[in-house]
């Protein structure tokens, strides 16, 4: 309600943030001035994850809670979060859709719109200034990165901690951080955790106990995927998910 209430103008986000006493926090971004309206909390990521949970579950109230919460991400103007959700859907139509082939087919073009009127949706109401200025800061990082490979960073990296000038700590494109300070190498070993989820769940042959499994495999298929444009996977956040994954299966 809050959230909807900042898109309306009825709240402003200053008031926002003196009501939760918030003064200065890299876990919270907002849009700056005239540049449209978002307010985004990092664990919003969670709010993605619920929603694959509570569309697993049977019958249509969980299906309503799951939507009311799509509604929230997408007012969080979070692209990557918001395309994670929708492919990570399309995946759990075909994973429990009774007529497999015929949602196989289906799902394609549902996920192809879906994706087209995300894209529409968080270009109005972030404002084409935000989202180029967020394009050109990582278009900058990942020439930064080419620019310093070497034939032995190829293989093993830089080392931890080491940046670009544009990103001297953390980069959005986590796979991108992961190769520059750790080479094809690092990438392998991270690689290797979805490889060995993914066989885990595969292994599972009795169907109610691999249902049960199926949201906590696609919470860390959508960490993985949103990882592409956050850096979601290679911090507390996203890799919670994936131990608690390991955990469950």
């Amino acid at each position: 309600s809050i959230v909807f209430l900042v898109q309306i103008g009825a709240l402003t986000i200053q008031s926002v943030f003196q009501f939760v006493s918030i003064v200065e926090s890299q876990d919270f971004q907002v849009s700056p001035a005239a540049q449209g309206m978002r307010l985004y909390y990092e664990g919003y990521i969670y709010l993605a994850i619920g929603i694959i949970f509570w569309a697993t579950r049977a019958g249509w109230r969980p299906k309503l809670f799951a939507a009311l919460i799509f509604i929230l991400l997408s007012l969080s103007a979070t692209r990557g979060l918001i395309y994670s959700v929708i492919i990570c859907l399309a995946l759990l139509t075909v994973l429990t859709g009774k007529r497999r082939a015929l949602a196989r087919f289906s799902v394609l073009g549902v996920l192809a719109i879906a994706l087209i009127l995300a894209l529409i949706f968080t270009s109005q109401l972030r404002g084409d200034d935000e989202l180029s200025t967020s394009n050109e800061v990582r278009t900058t990082f990942v020439k930064q990165v080419e620019e310093q490979i070497t034939p032995g960073s190829l293989l093993w990296g830089h080392g931890l901690g080491v940046g670009v000038p544009e990103r001297p700590v953390h980069m959005e494109i986590t796979y991108v951080e992961l190769f520059h300070k750790n080479g094809l190498i690092g990438l392998a070993v991270w690689a290797s955790l979805l490889a060995l989820i993914l066989r885990r769940f595969a292994l599972l042959r009795e169907p109610s106990t691999a249902r049960i499994a199926i949201p906590f495999v696609l919470g860390v298929l959508l960490v993985v995927i949103d990882a592409l444009t956050n850096p979601a996977l290679n911090n507390p956040i996203g890799l919670s998910m994936v131990f608690i994954c390991f955990s469950v299966l």
